[in-house]
């Protein structure tokens, strides 16, 4: 004897896919929150009058890092090999000499962190950034054009 077959649609069940795409929906959302890379922050400190501390030009080692990635040391071209030891050099004499790195915005980020790396084993105790006042300022007093 011959026993039916029964035939069994065939059919995929959706009552899940809703929640399956709502579960992706929020994946998505939160992962995309954190790949935005913003890179390093500097929090320069607001301007204060009663905390600025004045330095004569000559006192201090001005290093500007240009666009193209190239090396000013008070206003005179200098190879990152040379900076070391020019800092180097400096400090010794009076170990307080404060190191300004002003850095151009369209500059490497590396030749930025080169220039600081390079100020830190040369002994430099004194590093800053300057804001745009300060480079203002330190433009008027020392005579140097951009």
């Amino acid at each position: 004897m011959r026993v039916p077959r029964r035939k069994v649609p065939s059919e995929i069940p959706t009552a899940s896919m809703a929640d399956i795409a709502f579960l992706l929906i929020i994946f998505f959302m939160l992962t995309a929150a954190f790949a935005a890379i913003k890179g390093l922050s500097f929090g320069l400190p607001p301007e204060d009058p009663n905390l600025m501390v004045h330095v004569r030009p000559e006192q201090a080692l001005y290093v500007r890092v240009l666009a193209n990635g190239q090396y000013l040391l008070n206003e005179q071209p200098i190879r990152i090999e040379d900076l070391g030891p020019a800092i180097k050099g400096k400090i010794e004499q009076n170990a307080n000499t404060p190191v300004i790195i002003d850095t151009d915005p369209e500059a490497p980020f590396e030749a930025m962190i080169a220039a600081f790396d390079e100020a830190k084993l040369a002994g430099a105790k004194r590093i800053s950034l300057p804001t745009p006042a300060d480079r203002a300022r330190w433009r008027m007093l020392s005579g140097r054009g951009r």
